[in-house]
């Protein structure tokens, strides 16, 4: 079993991530689109190896995979955090506005605001504003103390996004 998943993070999953922090599906139709690939690969592989299929989530877990919707999400997280804080990544036109003067015990010191206004369904699909809201309630403890994208991601495991995310055991 463990070959049929390295062969499938190896080969397919990165054919259905290419370009996910530029194009992010918003519709939850083209979101389960794009989930069933990964639905269909894990119900096979169970199948084939005589598994009790209960649910995609417990699939998944047994599996040793995330959802795509969540790894979409996180590759978001860290684009921001590499582009804003770590400067590992340079962007020319700037996205978000750095609000260092807002300070207070529940936020974190990386507040941003959106530069690019949110009011049609195509502007909703820009980087900034699908994620900004998951990024200002990050807590604390998700920012590493030295600037370090892969700290950050770890981190990130830790800390619970499924309200953030479209799909869930109980509706998919």
């Amino acid at each position: 079993m463990e070959v049929f998943i390295r062969c499938y993070i190896i080969y397919i999953r990165p054919i259905l991530e290419y370009g996910c922090t530029i194009f992010s599906p918003y519709l939850k139709l083209h979101i389960r689109k794009i989930e069933s690939i990964q639905k269909s690969f894990v119900h096979r592989i169970f199948k084939k190896f005589g598994i009790e299929y209960t649910s995609y989530f417990n699939a998944l877990d047994i599996c040793g995979l995330d959802s795509l919707e969540l790894r979409r999400l996180v590759f978001d997280l860290v684009f921001i955090y590499k582009s804003i804080i770590s400067r590992e990544i340079y962007c020319a036109n700037a996205l978000f506005t750095f609000i260092p003067s807002v300070k207070s015990l529940r936020r974190h010191p990386f507040y941003l605001r959106c530069n690019i206004k949110n009011s049609n369904k195509s502007s909703s699909q820009f980087l900034s504003n699908r994620t900004l809201n998951c990024w200002n309630s990050l807590p604390v403890s998700s920012f590493p103390v030295k600037s370090s994208s892969r700290s950050f991601k770890a981190n990130l495991k830790h800390v619970d996004l499924s309200k953030y995310l479209t799909l869930s055991p109980l509706n998919y």
